[in-house]
């Protein structure tokens, strides 16, 4: 990513040794001659996040961990700030952290740079954008496989962009409704319907903001009853108007958009 004095976001696929495991890596840079402070919204993806932080002017860097949202995330950046994170595959978390997912905060909490995520910082390129090394270190810790009928839930979710539903989904399981759902939300975070909600208003977000879409168009694509159904869905997932979110959104460059 060059040098800009735009707000960049740009994604990286996993290697295919972590494929599995993590929907990708991101990367979000605030120019140093932002004018103040940053007040940025992020949309929901569905994941655990484990994002880490640099300001040179300040000097500071940091590493949190951010549990899997339903609506969007409002928080302040300081210019000349580099934030990188990792998205967790829904349900993969678990694979490598003895964590309750529905206990992690909605708003992320800072972690101590003690003997593994110290190292989690020095693992990452300069830039943050070769995460080679820090897989390594991911990889050392894992602690088992992901569950595979949640795995085959979600997967067929993120297919769908969202468009399906719970019963169609436990059809396909081997497991009782009961057990599929408890099993889903201990690895996922979120229920069945939660998950898919996140995913067909993401989409509904990347046709609204990437791909220009009007909102009548959007409404029926994604399976909304009407444009009046889509707005209030919406309102409730971005806590703003589409118009609103499209004009920040959109002042932001992205690059290789792929989640």
């Amino acid at each position: 990513m060059k040098t800009s004095n735009q707000l960049q976001y740009q994604e990286f696929l996993p290697s295919p040794a972590m494929a599995q495991y993590l929907a990708g890596h991101w990367k979000f840079v605030v120019p140093a001659n932002w004018d103040g402070p940053l007040e940025h919204i992020a949309p929901p993806d569905g994941c655990v996040s484990l994002f880490m932080c640099k300001n040179a002017s300040h000097r500071f860097q940091f590493i949190g961990l951010l549990g899997p949202q339903l609506s969007m995330l409002e928080t302040t950046f300081m210019p000349d700030s580099v934030f990188w994170g990792i998205r967790f595959f829904p349900g993969a978390f678990p694979c490598f952290f003895d964590q309750n997912i529905e206990m992690l905060p909605k708003q992320g909490e800072l972690l101590p740079q003690d003997e593994w995520f110290g190292p989690c910082l020095e693992n990452l390129a300069p830039d943050f954008e070769d995460a080679t090394l820090f897989e390594r270190t991911l990889l050392k810790v894992k602690r088992k496989e992901p569950d595979q009928e949640v795995s085959k839930v979600v997967r067929e979710i993120i297919k769908t962009e969202g468009q399906c539903k719970v019963a169609d989904l436990v059809q396909q399981a081997f497991v009782s409704e009961r057990q599929l759902q408890k099993r889903f939300r201990k690895a996922v975070g979120l229920s069945m319907k939660e998950l898919a909600r996140v995913f067909r208003l993401r989409a509904a977000l990347v046709q609204l903001v990437l791909q220009e879409q009007g909102v009548l168009d959007i409404s029926f694509d994604k399976g909304f009853y009407d444009q009046s159904h889509f707005l209030h869905e919406f309102q409730i997932f971005a806590r703003q108007k589409p118009e609103q979110v499209k004009r920040y959104l959109r002042s932001i460059q992205h690059h290789n958009v792929h989640w």
